[in-house]
């Protein structure tokens, strides 16, 4: 029985026995008197109340929700050890000398140059398009091995006579740029680039979404890395994944929310999962795949919303591994809540599709050692957090009211003990983000004023505080994604996020040389 009225058993603090014959007594009676007027039923079978409720009933509700709860940090501990694998991983490479090799330094090609096909998806982008198709153009590249593909399933009229014109003015310049159309939009993105990839003989596909603009020399930093340094083909090697950067990271506290998130992912969690795991999915863009890798392992296919991830666990299955490259491309992230709303109910409801689909073979039917599947059973199941998170919020008032908080009774320590693993997630994330990509945001600030790159700093550490309030406002509508995710059989309409074309007003995401 809990409480603080213990020695005078007081009933509202203590809870009484149903089954006690006089319940006038359990208001007045010592506890010790309460439990001798107990019946032997009573004790047979503990029928305690506590606001109400018996003590098995409690019980199980506390089970359930700390059930929860260790779940939740289950996936904070998993990313943890990221973070802090990640720190390790750069320690490493300052030691050795190796940062210019990884992040910044062009590799020979490979002879005889191979052929690149770069593919640009692209849906009634108007204020992208023509920006999308010159970046994509101009990137670095023996003429006689490259082409480009602006896979467009525009319905806009004057949209589609953009992209024409921008296409046939690169052609005019040298280069094979072609445009590729459907009569019927099957499959979306990935009926898009089934088609082109059927399409082209290269032998290695880079992808970018219209609003990504690469800089020129992309191809030169990805493709060589599916080449040993002795120029000999790495065969198991499907994918090179490279880094996002932001146009607009500055322009308001949602993108700056945002920004927080993405250098996260892609400065530790990515590079740790590259070199520990051999396993990064495809982000949908900024990405080089080697053809024949998707070919084995049966093309694109619109069963999830996310596609590329759903194409890398295939690529998995099919025995071969991605990398990550530390090669930035910059790109715009959402402006508004409603573009923002879209693009991650898509992400949340299409990794949802994805453990439908692809979970049970991951646990049960891929073959590799076991710490490196429990990683892979966290990366794919990393959207079920949603779920976890809001059934946890609705508990925890409960669990407080009740006092099934597993902790001392001081009403203070509760909070401290619960909160603690999720402000050091927290405080590690923002860290280990604003060190590692901080300069990309510095750089061009100090050279047009010193004093506004040192004020910066502390506003990137303070990216923390927004991205916090838009992931609990986003709690309910993300939650409502993956369970339709988990329910909805078949293809689910993919609804591409709008662009405004927006390049920031500090041009946060100049690339490092």
């Amino acid at each position: 029985i809990r409480g603080s009225g213990a020695e005078t058993g007081v009933r509202r603090e203590l809870g009484y026995c149903v089954f006690c014959v006089d319940p006038c007594l359990c208001e007045t009676t010592s506890l010790p008197l309460q439990r001798e007027r107990m019946s032997s039923d009573a004790l047979l079978f503990g029928v305690l109340t506590h606001h109400g409720l018996p003590y098995w009933t409690l019980a199980m509700i506390s089970g359930f929700a700390h059930t929860i709860y260790t779940l939740i940090v289950l996936f904070i501990v998993f990313g943890l050890v990221e973070r802090l694998g990640f720190c390790g991983i750069s320690v490493w490479r300052s030691l050795c000398g190796s940062v210019a090799e990884h992040e910044s330094s062009l590799l020979p090609l490979p002879v005889p140059t191979p052929t690149v096909c770069v593919q640009l998806p692209m849906y009634n982008e108007r204020a992208v398009a023509a920006r999308s198709i010159g970046a994509a153009c101009s990137l670095r590249w023996p003429r006689e091995a490259f082409e480009v593909q602006v896979l467009d399933d525009s319905t806009d009229r004057l949209v589609a006579a953009l992209v024409d014109e921008t296409a046939a003015a690169w052609r005019a310049r040298g280069v094979r740029c072609s445009v590729i159309r459907r009569e019927r939009r099957d499959g979306y993105k990935a009926g898009a680039l089934e088609l082109g990839r059927k399409r082209t003989s290269a032998e290695f596909l880079a992808m970018f979404d219209a609003d990504f603009v690469p800089d020129d020399d992309f191809l030169h930093r990805t493709v060589p890395r599916f080449y040993s340094r002795a120029g000999e083909p790495l065969g198991d090697l499907a994918l090179v994944q490279g880094q996002w950067a932001h146009l607009n990271a500055l322009d308001s506290l949602l993108t700056l929310s945002q920004s927080l998130s993405l250098d996260d992912h892609h400065a530790a969690q990515m590079v740790w999962r590259s070199a520990i795991v051999g396993f990064v999915n495809f982000t949908g863009t900024a990405g080089v795949w080697r053809a024949s890798a998707i070919e084995a392992a049966g093309g694109w296919r619109a069963a999830s919303l996310v596609e590329d991830c759903e194409l890398s666990f295939r690529i998995l299955f099919a025995g071969y591994r991605t990398a990550f490259a530390e090669v930035p491309v910059p790109a715009e992230l959402p402006a508004t809540v409603e573009a923002y709303r879209a693009q991650q109910r898509r992400w949340t409801f299409g990794w949802a599709q994805l453990i439908r689909l692809h979970g049970r073979q991951l646990i049960c039917g891929y073959r590799c050692a076991a710490l490196k599947k429990a990683h892979l059973v966290y990366h794919m199941c990393l959207s079920a957090q949603w779920p976890l998170w809001m059934s946890w919020q609705i508990a925890a008032p409960w669990l407080e009211y009740l006092g099934l908080f597993v902790a001392a009774p001081d009403e203070f320590y509760p909070a401290l003990v619960y909160l603690a693993p999720v402000m050091i997630h927290m405080a590690a994330s923002t860290l280990i983000a604003c060190v590692a990509l901080g300069r990309r945001y510095s750089e061009p600030l100090r050279r047009r004023s010193p004093a506004g790159a040192f004020l910066l700093a502390p506003l990137l550490l303070l990216r923390v505080v927004p991205a916090a309030v838009v992931a609990a406002g986003m709690l309910p509508h993300q939650c409502c994604a993956w369970v339709g995710g988990i329910l909805t059989p078949g293809e689910a309409e993919f609804q591409t996020t709008p662009k405004s074309g927006s390049v920031g007003e500090a041009a946060t995401a100049e690339s490092s040389s």
